[in-house]
């Protein structure tokens, strides 16, 4: 895959060197960054260490989340942190620990004694509730649109029915508050037409009164 370069150099031992500002607009555009250090001590002797090669994923949401920003000693204001090291000592880690397991699973495996198969009854699958009000999936909202807010609730609507798609029966409430119907429409909108296969009413009034819509997974 291409890629710009946006910086590179040498830079000292606990030392800070801003790289790029970025603008909110800009902030899909860094959503894969990839980051290349080379540790070493210039005209000292000093043990050899890997080149750290990292991608660095970011999500732009996270931005918007108070809880994703925190104090530290190299900044006055609080921000989003990232150890590049630990990150990459856990992806050698997990990359150590697939190549055992691939090692392991070539290995042939001891016969096992033939067992009793035993049928539990299947339980009932439990309704998940969806709250789509836009505070309670955000803890701030500054900077976004009425637009914005609408497709970061619409995306979390797509990504529920995603990650259920295959659990027949399962129920799911998407709660959207009553409003001006904006969010409902939109929701309605999706249903007719992406997920078609899918049933789908107004949820309990008693519960939810008019700002709730439960989809039955088909």
């Amino acid at each position: 895959k291409n890629r710009k370069s946006i910086a590179n150099g040498m830079i000292e031992p606990n030392m800070q060197e801003c790289v790029a500002d970025i603008k909110k607009e800009q902030l899909n555009d860094w959503e894969q960054t990839r980051i290349q250090l080379l540790p070493f001590k210039k005209d000292k002797i000093y043990t050899e260490q890997n080149v750290l090669d990292f991608l660095l994923k970011i999500n732009p949401v996270k931005f918007y989340k108070l809880h994703s920003f925190t104090e530290t000693d190299y900044f006055d204001e609080p921000c989003m942190l990232f150890d590049l090291v630990e990150m990459s000592q856990k992806k050698q880690l997990i990359e150590i620990s697939a190549d055992e397991l691939k090692e392991a699973m070539l290995q042939k495996s001891p016969a096992k004694a033939e067992t009793k198969r035993t049928f539990k009854k299947p339980r009932k699958q439990e309704i998940i509730e969806v709250d789509l009000h836009i505070h309670s999936l955000l803890d701030t909202t500054a900077g976004m649109s009425n637009a914005d807010m609408l497709n970061y609730q619409m995306e979390v609507f797509h990504k529920t029915l995603a990650e259920n798609q295959k659990r027949r029966g399962q129920k799911i409430v998407f709660i959207h508050g009553k409003g001006e119907g904006v969010l409902r429409k939109e929701i309605e909108k999706a249903l007719k037409s992406k997920y078609k296969k899918y049933y789908f009413q107004d949820a309990s009034f008693k519960e939810y009164g008019f700002g709730a819509t439960m989809v039955t997974i088909r």
